[in-house]
């Protein structure tokens, strides 16, 4: 616990100090975000990261070693076809064969 508020500390401070310029001019940067906007596109995606954390740890007690290799090995291929359904990607052969060969 400790260690991830030591790991956002630090990356708060490199941000504020060394990137400031070449965020500022973002029209994401701190000051130019509403309320309604922080709430509407920043904390859903941040709530939904964190409840993977939680329940992927909590998954981790309660099932074997081997189970989880072969659900982290199908993930890849999850990903794939979720952006194909979705739009935001093309199906190729040159994807689809290496996906397969890395899959074997």
């Amino acid at each position: 616990m400790c260690q991830s508020f030591v790991k956002f500390f630090l990356a708060s401070f490199f941000v504020f100090t060394c990137m400031k310029s070449t965020f500022s001019n973002s029209e994401y940067w701190m000051t130019r975000i509403t309320w309604k906007e922080y709430a509407v596109k920043f904390a859903p995606l941040g709530a939904l990261f964190a409840a993977d954390i939680v329940l992927s740890n909590y998954g981790f007690v309660y099932s074997s070693v081997s189970f989880v290799e072969i659900i982290k090995s199908g993930i890849p291929i999850l990903v794939l076809i979720a952006g194909f359904m979705t739009g935001k990607d093309t199906i190729s052969a040159l994807k689809i064969v290496t996906i397969l060969s890395t899959r074997a």
